[in-house]
Formats: C-alpha cells, structure tokens, sequence
C-alpha cells in the first residue's frame, strides 16, 4: 500500500506541473525566448540554447527537464521564427512540449519597438507503470504499462522595448485539455487537466562602463488556483564575457547562476537551486546546465557579436579620424579665405582712396550739363588731342552728357538713338589703380568690365564700367538696382558708394 500511495502522489504532482509548467528554468536570462515566444529572433542573429535541469537531487524519482531552443531572425530583423522543445520526467510520468514560434516587429520610433508572438505545437504526456518499483507487483498487473494523451497547444507573447528596457507578456497554455487513464484497480479513470497560465514583467540592462554591466530580470507568473508566484534574477557581467547572477522564486527556491563566455559563439552556465519548501529536508538542492550557440545565417549578421563591435568600432574610429581631418582642412580652408578676404580688404581700401571722389565726379558733370546748350546738340568734331599716355582704353569719341545716381533722375532722361547707358563701379584718375580695380573685379567677384574716357573729360578720368552696356534707360536701371544687391551682399565693400549709370553720347 505504500507504494501504492507514493503512486497516487505522482498523479497528482503530474496535474501540478501539466497546469503550472512547475520545472522552471534559472537560466532564462539571455535566452527569454524559452518564456515568451515574442522573443523569437529578438537579438538579430541565430542562436541555439540547450539546458538540463536536475531538481531536488537526492529525492528518488526527482523531477528533470531537458529543453532546446533554436530561434533566429528574417526579412531584416523584423520577423523571427523559434522552434521550442523540451522533455520533462517526473517519476513514471514523462511529457514531451514541442512548438515553432513567430514573431513580428513594428518599429515605433527610433528607439523603441513592439514584437509580437506566437507559438502552436503539442503537448504529449506519458504514464509508464512499469517504473514502479513495489514490493507487491501483483497489486499493479491489471494497470496499463503505459499510456500517452497528445494535446494542442497555443502560446502568446508580446515584447515592448524602448532604450534599455524590455517589458513582456505572454499568455500559456491557451487550449485546455484533459488528459485520463485507465485506471482498473481504484477508479475507471485518473484525470489531469491543462489550464492557462500568464506571466508579465521587465528586464533593465544598465552599463556601467566597458568592463561591467548589471541587468534585472522581474517576473509575475499567474496561475488560475494559484497564488501569484514573484521570480526575481539579477545578473551582473564583466567584459559581456563572465557573468554571475542570484535569483528569488517566491515560496520555492533560491537560486545562483554562473556563466563564461569561452568563444565569440560559445557559452556555458550552471546553476545551483536552494530549494525553500517542505522537501528542502530531503534533497539535495538543483542542478541546472546551459550551453548556447550563437549560429551564422543569412540576414542574422555575424555570428560573432564581439568581432562586429569590434568592427563597428574600427570603423568608428576610421570615420572620426576622416571627420578630424576634414574639420582640419576645413579650418585651413578657412584660415587662408580669412587672410584672403584681409588682402582683399586692404587692396580695395587702397585703390578707395584713389579714386576720384562723387563730390568732384558731380562738380564736373555739373559743369559739361551747363556747357551743353540741349540734349540733341552735340559736338561731332575732331577728337581733341589728348594728353593722356593710357593704352587699350574704349575710343575716346564719347561725350559726357548726364549721370543718374538715383532712380527719381531717371524722369527726365528720354532715350536718343545716339544715347549710351554704363553701370559704373569706380572712377580713377590714375590709369594703373583703374587697371588693378578690374583685375580684383574679375578676379574675386568675377564681374567683367571696361575702362571707357571721354572725350570732353579735361581730367582725363578713367571709368570702370560693365562691359555690357545699354541704349535704353529702364535696361540700365534694372542693371543697377542687380548689381547694387549683389555689392550689398559681399563680405567685403566692392564699390566706394553704389553703382551709378553714365550717360554719354556718341
């Protein structure tokens, strides 16, 4: 009989874990996908997980759980598939989960995202009579030696990530079930029933520098019959190589979990299990191992995360090295168009000063407009001889008749056939300055121009004038009100006052 009750224990611990998922893993910290299918794919490459769990050793019998995990992602990270699959042994029952997982990403903004996922598979669970070990076997020879029930099953996860943040829920267990066997001896049935359970929490990863970083995982596991049940793990990594972690799961265990990175694409962890109920006095504690892979496929990346920092940051320090030294040429650049724009201020201030002053330029026009009886009587005679020694300079057959320095001038000015309209940018009396004036204006502002004299100019001015010229005075006004804004404009002052139009007559 007493084998009898153990076995009657073993039913009903088997209704536990088929509606509670009891074998829990410690280890879930790097891999939450063997929780919550929404994780499916979430790291960007394809990995591997394989644990094996041992609980309350020394306890004949003992639960044990063997899970694998392969999960990676597609379409540039923003679906990922996982396939899920784990074997749990508890005295002569034994259960079989396997499920393939979905997941899709949606970028919220730059920073955070939400996944969501989804998981349909199977639970298969088996009862095995020929484990018993009684002292009476006749008591057990009318039992089935072994019976299995298959099951749907359906689990849902969602992920929201922002920054450093992940925040999970997920939803288990969705189909319920029934699972029975044949029992001769008692009764005509032995039943256990799958129901739903949830689970919501966070995981926080702070870096403290490049040598350490601490994460907090915190869970919420929801049990319908159950009370809620608290899982506190807290990990702590040095160089994203060694890590250490210590656990809390309310009401049953305490835990810690160590863990090395041997390879870029290989690491291992153990975990060891303090159990805090009433079986604490007959076992041994837990035992738990992991090994993880991280795989190579296409669209996942690299499968060496610390190669592609490293890379990543190869590449950044070869960018900012380009970017110092552009900013470096940049500031030369800079250095000679600041010494430049000097020169060039000084030469221009050099040749104002010998340019002939607007009082004397309208002192004498002034005069040639009293000199001349009208506007259509002109002088066509013989050129005077000039006294001037300049060479190259516009034929001299042109008369001074009228200057406009402000559109209002314009009034009275009537268009004549033999009318010629000049944008003027400065006037010298020295033939050299008039020439070293245009070379700076094609020079650094790129404006072509002329010298022109007049004939009736005593003084011999040299007129630096545009090389276009006009025979209608609404064309030169719109030319002077240009060239008034682009001299405006100019870092340095081109001109010794605005651009006027000289009117001269042929």
């Amino acid at each position: 009989m007493k084998k009898t009750y153990l076995f009657t224990l073993f039913t009903l611990l088997s209704g536990f874990l088929v509606s509670q998922n009891a074998v829990i893993l410690n280890q879930y910290h790097y891999n939450l996908f063997a929780i919550n299918p929404a994780y499916a794919g979430f790291n960007n490459h394809a990995e591997a997980n394989m644990y094996y769990k041992k609980l309350w050793s020394g306890f004949t019998d003992s639960p044990d759980i063997t899970q694998i995990t392969l999960t990676g992602p597609f379409r540039k990270n923003k679906m990922g598939l996982g396939f899920n699959a784990s074997l749990e042994n508890v005295g002569i029952f034994s259960r079989i989960n396997a499920s393939f997982s979905y997941s899709y990403k949606i970028k919220l903004t730059e920073k955070s995202n939400l996944s969501f996922g989804l998981a349909l598979g199977i639970k298969r669970q088996q009862i095995n009579t020929s484990k018993i070990n009684a002292q009476s076997p006749e008591e057990f020879t009318q039992l089935p030696s072994q019976q299995a029930y298959t099951l749907p099953n359906i689990d849902f996860g969602l992920v929201y990530s922002i920054k450093n943040w992940q925040i999970f829920l997920a939803a288990n267990q969705l189909l319920s079930g029934l699972y029975q066997y044949r029992d001769a001896s008692y009764q005509s049935t032995i039943r256990s029933q799958t129901i739903p359970y949830y689970l919501g929490g966070f995981k926080w990863v702070k870096k403290f520098n490049d040598t350490w970083a601490y994460s907090p995982v915190f869970i919420l596991r929801s049990t319908q019959g159950l009370p809620v049940q608290i899982d506190v793990s807290n990990t702590l990594t040095w160089r994203s190589a060694f890590y250490l972690g210590v656990g809390y799961r309310q009401s049953y265990n305490l835990y810690a979990n160590i863990g090395y990175q041997f390879t870029n694409s290989i690491k291992v962890g153990y975990s060891y299990e303090y159990t805090l109920n009433n079986l604490n006095p007959y076992t041994r504690g837990g035992h738990e191992v992991w090994l993880s892979f991280v795989l190579q496929g296409k669209g996942n990346g690299s499968s060496n995360n610390n190669s592609e920092k490293k890379k990543d940051l190869t590449e950044l320090y070869e960018k900012t090295d380009k970017d110092q030294q552009q900013i470096e040429e940049t500031n030369r650049r800079v250095d000679s168009l600041d010494k430049n724009l000097n020169l060039l201020k000084q030469q221009l201030e050099k040749l104002k000063q010998n340019e002939v002053s607007k009082e004397n330029l309208e002192k004498i026009i002034e005069s040639v407009k009293q000199s001349n009886s009208s506007a259509n009587k002109f002088d066509n005679g013989e050129k005077k001889n000039s006294t001037s020694t300049n060479e190259k300079i516009t034929n001299r057959k042109r008369k001074l008749y009228s200057s406009i320095h402000e559109k209002e001038e314009a009034a009275n000015v009537t268009d004549n056939p033999n009318s010629n309209y000049s944008i003027v940018l400065g006037v010298y009396q020295i033939f050299n300055y008039a020439k070293e004036y245009q070379k700076i204006l094609k020079r650094e502002f790129f404006i072509n121009t002329k010298l022109i004299q007049l004939d009736d100019d005593k003084n011999n001015y040299n007129y630096v004038v545009m090389e276009v010229e006009f025979n209608k005075i609404s064309e030169a006004l719109n030319k002077m009100d240009e060239m008034r804004d682009f001299v405006t404009k100019q870092k340095v002052k081109v001109t010794n006052g605005q651009p006027w139009i000289l009117i001269s007559t042929k």
